[in-house]
This record gives C-alpha cells, sequence and structure tokens, in this order.
C-alpha cells in the first residue's frame, strides 16, 4: 500500500493503511485495474505534474498470414549465406502525470470520528478516479475512448442462446490473439447490470440461472458487472485480455495530509490521487459488444 499512496509525512502511511482495510473499501474495486494484467506504477511518493513516454517495439513481421506460417526464420545449414531477418518498429505511447485535490473541514468545536468519513471519502473518490480512468482524463486514454478497442456490431439479447451469442461474438476474435479455451483465466469479461438482470431466469428443469450458465462457458474467466456509473446508457459486454493490457498509474487516492485550519476553530483532511491510463498492447485487447434488450 505504502507505494501506491501519497502522503505529506510518513504517519500518514499508516492511517492509510488502516482505511484501506475498512470494510467501506470492499464496495469499490476500480474496473480499469481488473482489466489491467500489467501496471506500470509511477507513485513516488509525492504528488507530480509530468509527463511520462515509452518506447515500445512491434513485431511488424507476423508469424500467422492469412492461415499460413510465414518465412520469419529459416534453416541455416554449412551453404548458408543469409539470415532471416526480422523487423520491429517503434510504438510510443504517452502517460500524462496530474495531481487532483479535494479536502474535508470539521468543526473544532464538536467531537469527531474522522474513521468513518475519511473511509467514506476514498471509497467515493476510488469511483471517482475508477470513472476518470475508464473514461479517460487529461489526454490520458482509458477504455472509453481507446483507439485500440475494437467494436462489435451490437446485436439482441432475448434468452440465454442470443445472449451466448453476443458474448461469443467478443471473446472470439481475441483468438488471434493468443487466447482459446485453455486460457479463458486471461480473460475478463464485464458486462451492464441490465445484462444480469435479463439473465437472472432460471429454465426449466435446470437450478441454475441464465447468466450460471453463461459464466460455466467460460469458466475460470474473471466476471465483473460494470458499476452503474459506468454504465452510460449503453448495454454491453466488454471482454480483454489481461496479458496485453497495462495500467499506468501513480498514486491511488489516499489521505495526503491532515492539518489545523488558520482559525484554529476546524481541523481540515486533504485527500488527492493522480491520473492514470489504459494502454493496449494490441488492437482488439478489448473487444466491446453493444446489445439491446429484447
Amino acid at each position: 500500500m505504502p507505494s501506491n499512496v501519497a502522503v505529506s509525512n510518513q504517519e500518514l502511511v499508516e492511517v492509510n493503511n488502516s482505511l484501506y482495510g475498512s470494510t467501506r473499501m470492499e464496495l469499490v474495486t476500480p474496473l480499469v485495474t481488473q482489466f489491467a494484467g500489467n501496471e506500470k506504477n509511477y507513485s513516488t511518493g509525492g504528488l507530480q505534474n509530468q509527463v511520462m513516454k515509452s518506447i515500445a517495439y512491434d513485431l511488424v513481421q507476423r508469424a500467422e498470414k492469412a492461415g499460413t506460417i510465414s518465412a520469419l526464420a529459416e534453416l541455416v545449414n554449412s551453404a548458408s549465406t543469409e539470415i532471416a531477418q526480422g523487423n520491429v518498429a517503434p510504438v510510443s505511447f504517452e502517460y500524462v502525470r496530474r495531481a487532483l485535490i479535494i479536502e474535508i473541514t470539521y468543526s473544532s468545536l464538536d467531537q469527531v470520528s474522522k474513521t468513518q468519513p475519511r473511509a467514506r471519502m476514498l471509497a467515493e473518490l476510488m469511483k471517482q478516479y475508477d470513472y476518470s480512468s475508464y473514461m479517460g482524463f487529461f489526454s490520458n486514454y482509458g477504455i472509453e475512448k481507446n483507439p485500440k478497442r475494437v467494436d462489435i456490431a451490437s446485436s439482441a439479447i432475448s434468452d440465454l442462446a442470443s445472449a451466448l451469442s453476443a458474448l461469443k461474438s467478443a471473446v472470439t476474435p481475441l483468438k488471434t490473439l493468443g487466447w482459446n479455451k485453455n486460457k479463458n483465466n486471461l480473460l475478463t469479461i464485464a458486462y451492464t447490470e441490465d445484462i444480469g438482470e435479463k439473465l437472472a431466469t432460471v429454465g426449466a428443469g435446470r437450478t441454475m440461472s441464465d447468466l450460471d450458465v453463461l459464466m460455466g462457458e467460460y469458466e475460470g474467466a474473471n466476471f465483473i458487472e460494470i458499476p452503474a456509473y459506468l454504465k452510460n446508457s449503453k448495454p454491453r459486454f466488454e471482454v480483454g485480455l489481461r496479458p496485453l493490457i497495462t495500467h499506468h498509474h501513480s498514486s491511488l487516492p489516499s489521505l495526503y495530509n491532515d492539518y489545523t485550519a488558520p482559525n484554529g476553530m476546524s481541523t481540515v483532511d486533504m485527500f488527492s490521487f493522480e491520473t492514470s491510463t489504459i494502454e493496449l498492447e494490441e488492437k482488439g485487447a478489448i473487444q466491446r459488444k453493444l446489445v439491446s434488450i429484447a
């Protein structure tokens, strides 16, 4: 925890550890962190505004071309005079780090326990952090406007069969990126609340709901319901292949400072968090399938 929070003094590290251990924090787990199989943490223990740039190298030649194996590697023998050449192209990715601050003021005239409001504020800030990271802010990519996310044509969901078909259309394209049924544990499959409600029906002769059956088709995958604050009136499935998704971030929501106000009549808690961004290593590492509920 200490490496993921920013504090003005070391005493607040233990305070933040206690707040993060609060049961209220169990109510919020940022969606962006559940999509990412990798993370790059730029937190330095203090708040900063800066731009972080990274360069990755993408293989230009691919092993599969139209269903055939390309001559990327060639057999070498004593008469060989050339070795096959592989080409890579640099790909730049940018993370804009910005700090955000909010304060709570307490009256010193009242005996107030700060544990509850502090924990509640962290829980609410975690939602704000998740929303901002998902939507993208300060020029950072989220999931909502990520240029490497691929959208699948919309279809209607009226029953279990149509729901399975809709989800399959979002999962199948990931085969070209390395997924198969033996690697379901690498998938995050998110769905909106209205899909969950539609599939709450228990079919005749079954003890499991339609949603349970659908999850069973991709046993081992991480299924999550998209929080209401991220729905944006778009019923949908979103499927991510976690090894190809990186969450770039600095400090998470935390209590940064507490002090007595100049008037001496009140005390102040200062909370902070910093921006984050989502990097997709391959186009289509996140597939979105919009649906209509029939």
